[in-house]
């Protein structure tokens, strides 16, 4: 039986970036995955898929990230999704530490921060993050950040057609 994905709202959101450092190489990782998955609602094989040479500024200097493809986009036409200045900020902080490439990265004990990460380690960074703000049963997945947004749209009073 499958079960729903906890939804990731925006005061879950702040509660788990209490938790990520900023100064250090994970808690900037860290914060960075839940902002980016939060702000684009991508699945998290596309969230792994984000490179730093997708970032792009329009001419209003909004930044963004270039979607490559997604799973509703099956010509790979691909979109830009807008970001947050804050977001645009971080990234800028996590590449001069990791350096061009995937900007999600797997980061092992002794702090070597490897090329790429697995969709699933998406999963295993909420489920820590989670235990961390005292929930026993860890239940937030990739998912999460979908079902998370659209609750906040929806109460920030979106319609369906909007979101």
């Amino acid at each position: 039986l499958q079960s729903q994905a906890r939804p990731l709202t925006h005061n879950l959101m702040r509660q788990l970036l209490a938790l990520c450092d900023p100064r250090t190489a994970i808690g900037l990782r860290n914060q960075i995955l839940l902002l980016l998955g939060h702000e684009t609602m991508r699945r998290r094989s596309e969230l792994v898929g984000f490179r730093f040479e997708d970032l792009r500024q329009s001419s209003s200097g909004q930044m963004g990230l270039f979607l490559r493809h997604s799973k509703t986009d099956q010509t790979g036409q691909g979109r830009i999704i807008p970001i947050s200045n804050h977001l645009a900020d971080l990234l800028g902080a996590w590449q001069a530490v990791a350096g061009d490439g995937f900007i999600l990265r797997g980061i092992q004990k002794g702090g070597r921060i490897t090329k790429s990460m697995a969709p699933e380690s998406v999963n295993r960074i909420l489920k820590r993050l989670e235990s961390q703000v005292g929930r026993n049963e860890q239940t937030l997945s990739g998912h999460s950040f979908r079902v998370g947004k659209t609750i906040d749209m929806i109460e920030s009073g979106f319609t369906l057609e909007q979101i």
